[in-house]
């Protein structure tokens, strides 16, 4: 039995669901009315928060803090320990205990799936308690990436609210050590370079890193709208803290 609470933030929704198997956390990246082919405008339009009865939703460990600067300390507790529309803090950060093993399916082409292996190999490099690694079976996948349209995200995962899916490029969701998440290759058209940023942005987030920041415009976690597509220096120090 699902008990839905809902407010609004300006013309926003966050929603807060509390179930047995429910999403930890649900980002996406909402269209801009002004989009053309070759120019984006990005805003984070919703992020999900549901809670699991159980308290095995993350792991339970101190952040060493004393391996880097205050300025980066800083950073790393706006992206981990703070979400969009909730402006509580977090005690502990939510990270991944077990090796993630992804399952992707959808359409693929060639320079997607080159991108992903180059991203797994650099998060591989920075993080050491877990493996991050390509399934050839979903049966054999804790976390799904869905390569497509909105409209097959929704045929394969139809919990996820449609409406939400209306007018979004890029969505993750994670539960405990398992999760999915879709990049739009329809809307998003021939701009390869948002498709790989919207690949990269959505996989290290779902890892734990979840908020956005208006901090830094080179970064992975940027608000506004950009097409990085590699880690700045700050990023990969964020996700070594998160994992090591």
């Amino acid at each position: 039995m699902k008990t839905i609470f809902r407010f609004s933030v300006i013309i926003l929704a966050c929603y807060v669901l509390v179930s047995s198997r429910m999403p930890i956390t649900f980002m996406s990246y909402i269209e801009n009315s002004d989009f053309s082919l070759n120019q984006f405008g990005e805003s984070i339009s919703q992020l999900f928060k549901r809670q699991s009865r159980e308290s095995n939703s993350a792991s339970t460990f101190k952040v060493d803090y004393n391996r880097y600067d205050q300025e980066t300390n800083e950073y790393f507790n706006e992206i981990a320990l703070k979400s969009e529309f909730n402006t509580s803090v977090k005690k502990t950060p939510s990270r991944w205990t077990t090796d993630m093993k992804i399952y992707y399916f959808g359409y693929c082409p060639e320079y997607m799936t080159d991108e992903l292996r180059h991203i797994l190999t650099e998060l591989n490099d920075l993080i050491d308690p877990i493996q991050i690694s390509i399934v050839s079976k979903r049966s054999d996948a804790n976390f799904i990436i869905y390569l497509g349209s909105q409209d097959g995200f929704k045929q394969n995962f139809p919990d996820v609210d449609a409406k939400l899916l209306e007018r979004n490029w890029g969505l993750f969701q994670t539960y405990s050590n398992e999760g999915e998440m879709y990049v739009d290759m329809i809307r998003t058209k021939n701009d390869r370079e948002a498709q790989k940023h919207l690949l990269r942005e959505e996989l290290t987030q779902s890892l734990g890193l979840c908020n956005d920041s208006w901090k830094y415009d080179n970064s992975i976690f940027y608000q506004g709208w950009t097409t990085t597509t590699e880690f700045s220096e700050m990023d990969k120090r964020l996700i070594d803290l998160l994992y090591n």
